[in-house]
């Protein structure tokens, strides 16, 4: 992104919303105990299977949520032996199997994820939509930038949105393209984010996939003023979408900056059932009162109070979620510290970010270990080394946090969209199954 164009973020991007939330799930069964039913993220209970003593016990009952902890069973202590080991579950999709219970033996420990949490499973069979029944002429353009621009009305507000397809688009069922859903941040629009804003969205993943860029309604998209009518407006568009081109209905990602940040978290978790991967620059869950589960001890802020101290939920009940996307977050390291040179300490705090981490680390059931990847990008006003810690045991929804010291967009913060934001996100993606 050149000087010029984060110059004018500077002065048109407002303040966007987050939220911020964290969950635990219960451990499996001690040993030469029958484990306790664990209760997962998504907030249903596994069975837990025992055995009477120096036999084999039966399995435990599947638990009906992806998100539910596996329980660990054991054999009751018998002559000559305690409980026997119990290991988690193996996840199918969408449903996380109970432990089966151990042989009386030598007492043993749950053995699985966190929390003796089972891996969560996907189903990852490409799925074409209907729109690969459609006819599109890939070498048409409006001004060689895009191939479509569509204007749409929700509630009797007006917005519109842009499509990019690849230069070698073809309508073949056999190979649908991924679909990326670029949200702007608040006062921009498709445009900019198209052009700057969401730097290396299109550049990155042009060649690849069908891609569309989104105009919020109103200033931006997920105050409680704002929410309801882009939400209506994702799932219109994304239904458009799918009838026209030719999507693979299991791998669609959403990506945003600062509002539009918070808006991709916000659909992973109301929408995530029809999503393969949520990514947010510089955003976090906001705090706005939730269509339906959910909820915050502070009430949400009115539009033009937002502070560091209500921008981000800090407690979130995600069991009314639905699905368990793949989940991508950069943010920089001072976003919302007060320092020096930001007195105010605005926009998103890094801290609050972390809370929505840690949320869906828990949702999708991961462990605490990570594995570490520099991404090394040249040194610029706008751009610089990314760090991404990748959380392990997530199954096929895994979690990735990335920070950086990148200046942002008002230079006294790291608020705003460094230069190899977009690689990360593509790179993330397509490491994807």
């Amino acid at each position: 992104m050149t000087s010029t164009s984060k110059s004018r973020l500077a002065t048109c991007l407002g303040l966007a919303l987050l939220l911020g939330c964290s969950t635990s799930a219960k451990p499996g069964g001690s040993a030469g105990q029958t484990g306790s039913a664990g209760v997962g993220a998504g907030g249903e209970t596994a069975g837990a299977g025992s055995g009477p003593s120096g036999t084999t016990g039966s399995a435990g009952a599947a638990g009906s949520s992806a998100g539910g902890s596996s329980a660990a069973g054991s054999g009751v202590a018998g002559t000559g032996g305690g409980g026997g080991a119990a290991t988690a579950g193996s996840s199918a999709a969408g449903s996380s199997a109970a432990g089966a219970s151990g042989v009386a033996g030598a007492g043993g420990a749950a053995v699985g994820g966190a929390g003796g949490t089972a891996p969560i499973g996907v189903d990852l069979t490409p799925a074409p939509s209907a729109g690969c029944a459609m006819a599109h002429d890939p070498t048409k353009g409006v001004n060689g930038q895009y191939y479509a621009k569509v204007n749409i009305t929700i509630n009797g507000k007006a917005t519109e949105y842009v499509v990019t397809i690849p230069p070698t688009y073809k309508n073949d069922s056999t190979k649908p393209y991924p679909l990326a859903v670029a949200f702007a941040p608040r006062t921009r629009t498709e445009f900019d984010c198209m052009n700057g804003d969401c730097q290396g969205i299109a550049s990155e993943g042009h060649a690849t996939a069908v891609i569309a860029f989104m105009k919020q309604i109103g200033l931006g998209w997920e105050l409680k003023d704002e929410r309801d009518n882009n939400l209506e407006l994702f799932k219109q568009a994304l239904a458009q979408l799918e009838a026209t081109y030719c999507i693979d209905t299991h791998r669609i990602y959403t990506v945003g900056l600062s509002s539009g940040a918070d808006f991709s978290m916000y659909v992973g978790c109301w929408m995530g059932d029809q999503l393969r991967s949520v990514a947010s620059v510089s955003g976090c869950m906001p705090n706005t009162v939730a269509p339906a589960a959910g909820s915050s001890p502070q009430a949400a802020p009115a539009s033009g109070m937002e502070n560091p101290a209500n921008i981000c939920l800090k407690t979130l009940d995600m069991s009314g979620c639905k699905g368990h996307p793949s989940v991508l977050m950069i943010h920089g390291n001072k976003d919302g510290v007060v320092t020096g040179a930001n007195p105010l300490g605005r926009w998103i705090p890094f801290a609050d970010a972390k809370l929505t981490r840690d949320a869906w680390i828990g949702r999708n059931g991961c462990g605490t270990t990570t594995t570490t990847m520099v991404n090394n990008a040249p040194a610029g006003q706008f751009d610089g080394p990314i760090t991404c810690n990748a959380y392990q045991g997530c199954g096929d929804s895994p979690v990735t946090w990335c920070e950086h010291g990148v200046p942002g967009f008002d230079g006294n913060s790291t608020h705003g969209w460094p230069g190899s934001a977009g690689k990360v996100v593509w790179n993330f993606w397509k490491s994807l199954k």
